[in-house]
């Protein structure tokens, strides 16, 4: 909060965003609240600047605005629905990604308005995000991470951007990639540990509090920092359950405070912070503690009517709960994000928001409930969510607001994660082969739009435990792949759903590279193909996959091979050892079915081809390269009869290259 007062002068902003414990596989959560916070500080601006800004967003990230309105559902307020994107290879997407970022950031901070963005608890960040934020340090246009900037790292004049990011040192080792590879790319960050308390400054602290001097607190600080070790939100947590159990108290008679060090001393009082709080929690008010218990669930933040769905009037009164609410309010447990007028009123269509005051108060709180509890609130959050964002969408489109619109996409993008994740944790309560076939199913879904998002981590992960719930196995074998098998019984009885999760599952699996998984998938997937006798189109994805890892890996002979054994098996087959003879019989067959063909006789024709040709010509783009790198003779026996069938079917997406392509051999004849 210092940091407001000299960036107020600078009319500078500060945006903030936290990761969540309980949510770690959801990617870019901090980057999308932080962001979502710079919209609303916007928002409140005169609709003149608001002008401006929208159009400087519009012209930056121009027809890719989307990319970062999937990240900030909000951006929709400030510029409007955009058209989706083209689709592109999953390499292609992380390079627009961070293409279009970069554009976005130099917009949000420009020459006249420094930026400061807050990250905090980093140890809870996801691979993407930890990834974005080395793309910042790289990026030639962005600051320092800290406040002090060297000639060698400092920003250039035009991007005023902050970034401060905080973590707890005794758990991030997920940090440490991050750190070695800035290290490595010789980008320097001044880091600053925030230590404990030494036991001067903690006797001066404690005799402050006590107005005594610092030698009548001299005992009771050692005391203290024994427990504590000078934690400071430790030393206030002890401090508070010493007054509440009267170990320390005011002595009305001589006007200060008088404490027991003897009896302090002999108290069973916790060395650990979680377990001090967990038992602080535990002489609290029922109803209380049922309120902190299911918020906790929920996670960091919650709202009033995620918190009433948990707490239904059959186990708690609407007086108790919010009597309950109030009291956390009121002991700094819970903290609000709205002015206490409207706290007070405390209705469920007021849109109320809270948060936890600290991480430890929601652990403590979350361990105070036992396994089953918490899969039961998990559980009945799971299917409460679906619901609420049934009915907010059936308002919206009741209303038709533009507001609304974009509001339904940031709902729909951020309900997938909830309820996947709410899923996994409630997974004892999926007994039925329906429950976790629609478990998968959103498991399937969040792997999709982490994919899509490039959270690579995060969609393995979704994946993985899609798999998992179709599988027979609970867990995958400590000596067999990072995966589980899905059970014959699954493949029969769901089979697009455990054909999309392996394939999704491989590919994810190749750009993690983790080559031994994808091979695993792969081959599972295809022996189930051809065992089920499915057509060989559905193998096609699988093919792709198969062909871009062995190109990745620069095994150019082995995707070759393995292309042109596909095609083989779809009717399409070339020379094992093409010459110039085919290459010009094949020229003549193809300069043939052009013969007096116009510029609008090739591209009027709509496609028409089959699953098969379409198998055909995608086969052909995925090794199009390779072969004009390892035999050109073969390239152009490719393109021609990739001519051919785009005359005879129509011409789709990939045609213009075919054509493309046919004209560079036609320079080389």
């Amino acid at each position: 909060q210092e940091l407001h007062k000299p960036l107020t002068k600078a009319r500078g902003l500060l945006i903030a965003g936290k990761f969540d414990q309980l949510q770690r596989n959801v990617p870019y959560s901090a980057f999308a609240k932080a962001f979502s916070g710079w919209v609303r500080q916007r928002l409140a601006e005169p609709e003149d600047r608001i002008a401006v800004l929208r159009s400087q967003i519009q012209s930056a990230l121009g027809k890719n605005a989307q990319v970062i309105v999937s990240l900030i559902p909000e951006l929709t307020l400030l510029i409007g629905p955009q058209p989706e994107v083209p689709s592109l290879g999953p390499v292609e997407t992380q390079n627009r990604f961070q293409l279009v970022f970069q554009a976005f950031m130099r917009v949000i901070a420009p020459p006249n308005q420094p930026l400061v963005l807050f990250l905090d608890d980093l140890q809870w960040a996801d691979s993407a995000s930890l990834a974005l934020i080395e793309q910042i340090f790289k990026s030639s246009q962005t600051a320092s991470f800290s406040p002090v900037s060297t000639p060698a790292n400092a920003a250039p004049p035009g991007m005023p951007l902050l970034v401060i990011g905080t973590y707890r040192d005794n758990s991030a080792e997920a940090l440490t990639p991050l750190w070695n590879s800035l290290k490595q790319q010789n980008i320097s960050f001044p880091t600053l540990t925030l230590r404990p308390l030494q036991t001067v400054a903690l006797n001066h602290f404690i005799a402050d509090s006590l107005h005594r001097s610092t030698a009548n607190t001299a005992q009771l600080t050692q005391i203290v920092h024994t427990k504590t070790r000078g934690n400071p939100f430790f030393v206030n947590a002890l401090l508070q359950s010493l007054y509440e159990s009267a170990h320390i108290c005011f002595d009305t008679t001589q006007g200060q405070w008088t404490w027991d060090e003897a009896a302090i001393e002999q108290c069973e009082l916790s060395d650990n912070v979680v377990d001090l709080m967990t038992a602080k929690l535990k002489t609290l008010d029922a109803s209380l503690q049922q309120v902190l218990t299911a918020a906790a669930c929920i996670g960091g933040q919650f709202s009033y009517d995620a918190l009433a769905a948990l707490l239904p009037a059959s186990q708690i009164s609407k007086d108790a709960f919010n009597q309950g609410l109030w009291t956390a309010i009121d002991q700094d447990l819970i903290q609000s994000h709205q002015p206490l007028n409207v706290i007070e009123s405390l209705q469920s269509d007021a849109g109320l928001t809270f948060q936890f005051a600290h991480d430890r108060i929601q652990q403590a709180a979350y361990e105070l409930l036992n396994e089953a509890d918490r899969s039961a609130f998990h559980w009945r959050m799971s299917q409460w969510l679906p619901e609420s964002h049934r009915s907010e969408s059936a308002s919206e489109s009741a209303n038709a607001s533009l507001n609304n619109n974009s509001n339904n996409s940031t709902a729909a993008t951020n309900l997938t994660f909830d309820i996947a994740t709410h899923l996994l944790l409630a997974k004892r309560y999926l007994t039925t082969a329906k429950e976790k076939q629609q478990a998968a199913e959103w498991q399937l879904r969040a792997g999709l739009q982490a994919k899509e998002a490039t959270a690579y981590e995060s969609a393995w992960d979704y994946l993985k435990a899609g798999l998992s719930l179709l599988s027979e196995k609970t867990a995958p074998s400590a000596t067999g792949p990072d995966f589980c098998d899905v059970s014959r019984e699954n493949w029969r009885n769901h089979y697009s759903l455990s054909l999309q999760l392996h394939r999704e599952g491989a590919e994810v699996s190749a750009l993690l590279g983790r080559y031994n998984v994808m091979a695993r998938l792969l081959e599972a997937t295809l022996a189930e193909i051809r065992l089920q006798k499915k057509p060989l189109t559905d193998e096609t994805a699988l093919q792709g996959i198969r062909i871009r890892a062995a190109i990745a890996q620069d095994q150019l002979d082995v995707a070759l091979e393995h292309a042109l054994s596909h095609l083989a098996a779809l009717g399409i087959s070339f020379p094992r050892c093409s010459n110039k003879f085919h290459v010009v019989w094949g020229l003549l067959q193809a300069q043939r079915r052009l013969w007096r063909k116009s510029d609008r006789d090739l591209h009027s024709v709509a496609f028409a081809g089959d699953a098969r040709i379409t198998s055909i010509l995608n086969t052909f783009h995925e090794i199009g390269a390779i072969a004009y790198m390892l035999d050109q003779d073969l390239s152009s026996l490719i393109i021609f009869r990739l001519i051919q069938l785009s005359l005879r079917y129509g011409a789709n997406d990939g045609a213009v290259i075919g054509y493309l392509t046919y004209g560079f051999v036609l320079c080389g004849v």
